[in-house]
């Protein structure tokens, strides 16, 4: 965890015995707002095996980004990992400063690598959403 007890990243091998798991929050995240803008947001999320209990894999994010953007992305790695690939997935939260109380991050990087060869496109006007195999 970083200053301010946010969660710092994730890194994770993903196998594709490790789908499905369902979305349900059951921890604190700072600057969260229930009912508002911003959500408690996994860094690897559950339908791709992350935790829904351990701090470090949330941070605090507007609504929009975590669905349907991170919702989006996700579906996107889960689609080899349904063909029975390997995924190594890192994903780190962008923090304007080291500020202790600057929690909610202004961006994500997220870098999936497939195995035999997914190839993942950043998400940016005009490009495709969905992995393709190499």
């Amino acid at each position: 965890m970083g200053p301010g007890d946010h969660a710092t990243g994730a890194r994770a091998t993903l196998e594709p015995d490790m789908t499905d798991g369902k979305t349900r929050p059951r921890v604190h995240v700072p600057r969260h707002q229930k009912g508002a803008a911003r959500n408690k947001s996994h860094l690897r999320g559950a339908q791709l095996g992350g935790s829904n209990r351990d701090p470090r894999n949330f941070v605090a994010m507007h609504a929009c980004a975590n669905s349907p953007v991170m919702r989006q992305l996700e579906n996107d790695v889960r689609t080899p990992m349904d063909r029975g690939e390997t995924i190594t997935h890192h994903d780190t939260p962008i923090h304007p400063t080291n500020d202790p109380t600057d929690v909610v991050p202004v961006a994500t990087t997220t870098q999936p690598h497939g195995n035999p060869g997914s190839q993942f496109t950043p998400l940016h006007s005009g490009s495709p959403r969905t992995p393709s195999p190499s």
